[in-house]
């Protein structure tokens, strides 16, 4: 039924607790692992781990590991790891994420029970980077309630940054509809994920479900924390004109207010993230930038709701007050 996927680059610990959080788990699971291990050098703190990894990968009959020590966009990278799937359903996780307990249970029963569904999110827990939870992810709806979503509801929703879909380890999509979008673009460096989901949103139904079923870990090392808040805006740019133009004659007016409002905001949040502390910093961002901002007074309430979520909450999530919501957009 569900394969997951993690292509592990060279995080030889974060790999192990990733692989652990997994096995531990009773269930009938392919875990298919991608890793480059050999690229650490003798002297790397990490390098002495790396057989005692590969001894808990080939301890497992459920997994299938490769050690491919190939440099790979990100992209090609995580293309691969799928390739090599042999079940109906992925789930990507990188290898400094975990699974909870319970969870491969739960996502079995939820596709199993729903087998319209291509495109399944869910929750998950933030942590450090020694594991302890620091966050918790607001909810999709209030009262926690699974919500089904056709194509136009989940990209409206999404510009509304209501069904965000959160990071890949908050997924589970069929390989068939990874197939048919042609996987991973490399269209896009910085959120070639979230392009991937829009694509994927566009032409299957989708289910949110308001629980915690992974643990998201945040780290100075992670990928994203390491590119260009320039590219960054960029390419969510273009990102949300994909959306609107999967949208074509169904995007509205709001629609495109949300897209734009969706842009300023992270303006702002980028600004803030990558700055260090510096109000200078911040201002001169925001300053360059200032052409992604739109002045309307409608715009402005709508950035200003997302950073009110960012800093009261801890996370721009905007939930849903109950499953009927969708039925009301415009």
């Amino acid at each position: 039924m569900l394969s997951i996927c993690i292509p592990a680059y060279t995080y030889v610990d974060y790999t192990a607790e990733a692989v652990k959080s997994i096995l531990a788990q009773d269930v009938d699971v392919e875990l298919v692992v991608v890793e480059d291990f050999d690229f650490l050098g003798s002297d790397h703190p990490e390098h002495a781990r790396i057989a005692p990894v590969r001894d808990l990968l080939a301890s497992d009959p459920r997994v299938k590991w490769i050690s491919a020590n190939v440099r790979r966009p990100i992209q090609q990278n995580w293309n691969f790891t799928v390739a090599q799937a042999t079940r109906p359903f992925i789930k990507v996780m990188g290898a400094d994420d975990r699974l909870r307990p319970g969870a491969l249970a739960r996502l079995t029963d939820i596709l199993q029970t729903n087998p319209d569904v291509h495109l399944l999110g869910h929750l998950g827990v933030i942590i450090d980077q020694h594991g302890h939870v620091v966050r918790h992810l607001s909810p999709y709806v209030a009262d926690r309630a699974p919500v089904m979503l056709q194509p136009v509801q989940a990209l409206k929703l999404k510009l509304r940054q209501v069904a965000r879909f959160r990071e890949p380890a908050c997924n589970v999509y069929s390989k068939e509809v990874w197939q048919a979008v042609g996987g991973y673009s490399e269209d896009f460096r910085f959120c070639f994920d979230v392009h991937f989901n829009a694509r994927v949103m566009a032409r299957v139904p989708s289910l949110l479900l308001s629980e915690e079923l992974c643990e998201l870990r945040r780290h100075q090392g992670s990928d994203g924390a390491l590119l260009p808040a320039t590219l960054a805006l960029d390419e969510l740019a273009a990102l949300v004109q994909v959306m609107l133009d999967l949208l074509g004659a169904s995007a509205t007016a709001s629609d495109r207010y949300h897209a734009q409002a969706l842009v300023a905001y992270r303006v702002i949040e980028l600004a803030a993230a990558r700055a260090h502390g510096s109000l200078l910093k911040v201002l001169g961002f925001i300053w360059a930038e200032r052409h992604r901002i739109p002045l309307s007074p409608r715009m402005l309430a709508i950035v200003l709701a997302a950073l009110y979520r960012r800093a009261s909450k801890g996370d721009v999530q905007k939930t849903m007050p109950d499953a009927q919501f969708v039925l009301r957009l415009d």
